[in-house]
């Protein structure tokens, strides 16, 4: 009775049954598959499932985002301004791959915007200065789309808030001001090891 044959490796019963077997490549590209359950690589496969409408797609703003406005009939800050839709725009910007330093730096123009009206100088003086946020986004949005990066999302987030804000001074100082601070926030939090959220003392 002859004995069963044992072999110390895959490559060594590959010898012995007279060559190696075929290596599983993807059926689209014909890269090696890691695993040769699958029949297309990992990207591949996602074009695939994009192309068939099987991905979910990068959330954009809020439905409704800023359609009733800063405030309530009572003149207080929305409370969605402050949870709901704060946490769903940085939800939004982080899922298109923001940065936290894309996002302070917009916020820090801000804040010096709210300086100057806190030194003294009327709103009609320092409005142009928060208009200018809008070229300026359009510029950062426009340079990262020659790199392959769609950053629409903050362009719409900017300008929405920025035509608002524009209409008063209490738009922008107790509306556009706290909410960017409460988006900045949420942000961290999805964000946790890129860079810093709001610093004490911003809100």
């Amino acid at each position: 009775m002859s004995k069963e044959r044992r072999y110390g490796s895959l490559d060594e019963w590959r010898r012995a049954e007279g060559g190696a077997m075929a290596e599983p490549k993807c059926r689209d590209c014909g890269k090696p598959l890691n695993n040769p359950k699958y029949e297309r690589c990992h990207e591949c496969n996602q074009k695939y499932r994009e192309q068939r409408g099987y991905s979910r797609p990068k959330s954009g703003l809020p439905t409704g985002y800023l359609s009733q406005g800063y405030f309530t009939d009572a003149g207080h800050l929305r409370d969605e301004l402050v949870v709901d839709h704060a946490r769903s725009v940085a939800e939004a910007l982080q899922s298109h791959g923001i940065t936290t330093g894309q996002i302070r730096r917009f916020y820090g123009h801000l804040r010096q915007v709210e300086s100057r009206l806190t030194s003294g100088e009327p709103f009609e003086a320092v409005r142009p200065a928060l208009l200018a946020m809008n070229p300026l986004v359009a510029d950062a949005v426009g340079r990262a789309r020659a790199e392959g990066k769609d950053m629409t999302v903050l362009k719409d987030f900017i300008e929405r808030n920025v035509d608002l804000a524009a209409r008063s001074q209490k738009d922008m100082q107790e509306g556009f001001r706290p909410h960017f601070m409460y988006v900045v926030a949420y942000f961290k939090y999805f964000n946790p090891k890129d860079g810093k959220g709001a610093r004490d003392g911003d809100a």
